[in-house]
């Protein structure tokens, strides 16, 4: 390999290294909390808007990506998917607040 390639090849391999390094890709993405108004401050929603009050949310992570049908089966051990039909690349759907707060039996 003549020495200028050589020394682009290194160099290209020291920067990805860095990259990988500086920005690992835990799939995770971190979230600000803050404090919002929380109801119909506008007046013209429904009564079940109301009273308008404050909300505060922590910080917290959140998935950078969609969870997958075959994700949430391997972990819940069930799918409650409606579009089954579409493949366990699809993500999972039709969930309830009530199925994320489920542990598998």
């Amino acid at each position: 390999m003549k020495p200028i390639v050589a020394g682009i090849f290194i160099v290209a391999i020291l920067a990805v290294a860095e990259l990988a390094f500086a920005a690992p890709d835990i799939g995770m993405v971190y979230v600000k909390g803050g404090c919002y108004q929380m109801g119909d401050t506008f007046g013209d929603g429904r009564d079940d808007e109301l009273p308008v009050h404050q909300v505060c949310v922590a910080d917290f992570y959140i998935g950078k990506y969609v969870v997958t049908q075959a994700q949430w089966q391997s972990v819940m051990g069930s799918n409650p998917s409606h579009f089954k039909e579409c493949g366990g690349n699809c993500p999972v759907e039709s969930l309830s607040w009530y199925d994320a707060q489920e542990s598998e039996s």
